[in-house]
């Protein structure tokens, strides 16, 4: 991850995106989330008038198209393949295993709530049992847990085409565009 967002780092300053994603970067100068949201709101006062556009993609990392993001990723590394090491950590993230919540309560007969004080819903061997008949496993070519070490870089090397695109055109308009991930802000002045 941290590799692969050196890179990935490199291809934004070298395509003139540095400034448009602010989520899950480092070395953008100490900044944090309240420093760029100051940024958006210091630009709107700045405007007569504007349009404010605020998204957020749906269900963003479930849809995450496999064939696409490692296309991306080749990309901002500059190869026309992934290395071993990086087709290796490729696959497990997208070949993720799990397993749904509901199998548990139904197991266990308790709502996650009613759990919460547990350190372990399982001993190891009731567990070794469980996940014989629960696991599942990702056959899907799309997808990608959120929450590992990986698949926040991941989330923001998907996106640079679209990042490239709608920066430029909201840039050429006198406008700003910021992404945190799967969240957006565009203002153009009118």
């Amino acid at each position: 991850a941290s590799q692969l967002n050196e890179e990935y780092n490199k291809y934004l300053k070298c395509n003139g995106i540095n400034k448009a994603v602010i989520g899950y970067r480092k070395g953008l100068d100490g900044k944090s989330n309240i420093h760029f949201a100051k940024e958006v709101f210091e630009f709107i006062a700045q405007q007569k008038k504007a349009v404010v556009l605020v998204g957020d993609f749906t269900n963003f990392f479930d849809n995450l198209d496999h064939s696409y993001l490692k296309e991306m990723i080749k990309k901002t590394q500059g190869t026309v393949e992934l290395s071993a090491d990086q087709y290796k950590v490729f696959r497990s993230i997208t070949k993720f295993s799990f397993i749904e919540l509901k199998d548990i309560e139904n197991k266990t007969g308790k709502t996650r709530r009613e759990m919460s004080n547990k350190e372990k819903y399982f001993s190891t061997d009731e567990f070794q049992s469980f996940k014989k008949d629960n696991l599942k496993i990702n056959k899907e070519s799309y997808g990608i847990p959120q929450g590992s070490a990986i698949s926040a870089v991941y989330s923001n090397v998907y996106m640079i085409d679209f990042d490239r695109i709608i920066n430029g055109l909201v840039t050429g308009k006198g406008g700003l565009y910021r992404r945190y991930c799967d969240d957006f802000i565009i203002v153009i002045p009118m």
